[in-house]
């Protein structure tokens, strides 16, 4: 005899999550069996309560560092804050901050020491005479000191000899 069986097949589907995860360079997020560092789609099969496969499907997004060069000038003597104190000396320093985002932003100074000019005089006037110099009209010998401002707003330093030659006086009897 014949002998029928009837069969009710129902078919599970199975369970797809996407997920679209963003990370900071430099970071990891396990995905895809393993601690992922690059951008792209990851898969993992896990098994559902009813035996089925669950997929998740995973977008991984790297978001680079955001590096931005200064270039910064400075007068020598001056400081400027930067590489998380202030500093005097010529150099490229880094600070890492973290931006809107999350992640880190870099910011690279070149710090430029521009140098303060110095310059020596020696100037002589004769007894009676005067020399502008240190503000005012001098007549006595002396060292005097006048400080501007370069264009590039450092100190010009110019320090002046002032010599006095004495006059000569002569004495005329008249018999």
């Amino acid at each position: 005899c014949d002998s029928v069986i009837v069969t009710d097949l129902q078919v599970v589907p199975g369970f797809v999550t996407n997920i679209q995860q963003t990370i900071c360079a430099g970071d990891s997020f396990f995905v895809g069996g393993g601690f992922q560092t690059a951008a792209g789609i990851y898969t993992d099969t896990l098994v559902s309560g009813s035996g089925c496969d669950s997929v998740i499907v995973t977008d991984l997004q790297v978001v680079p560092d955001f590096v931005t060069n200064i270039q910064q000038t400075i007068c020598a003597g001056d400081s400027f804050f930067v590489g998380g104190a202030f500093q005097t000396l010529a150099g490229i320093y880094s600070d890492t901050l973290v931006a809107g985002n999350g992640c880190d932003s870099v910011v690279i100074t070149e710090l430029i020491i521009l140098p303060n000019v110095t310059t020596n005089l020696q100037q002589t006037i004769c007894d009676g005479d005067s020399f502008f110099v240190a503000g005012a009209f001098q007549t006595l010998a002396g060292i005097y000191t006048d400080t501007l401002t370069t264009a590039a707003g450092c100190d010009s330093v110019i320090v002046t000899d002032l010599q006095v030659v004495p006059g000569f006086t002569t004495n005329v009897q008249q018999t």
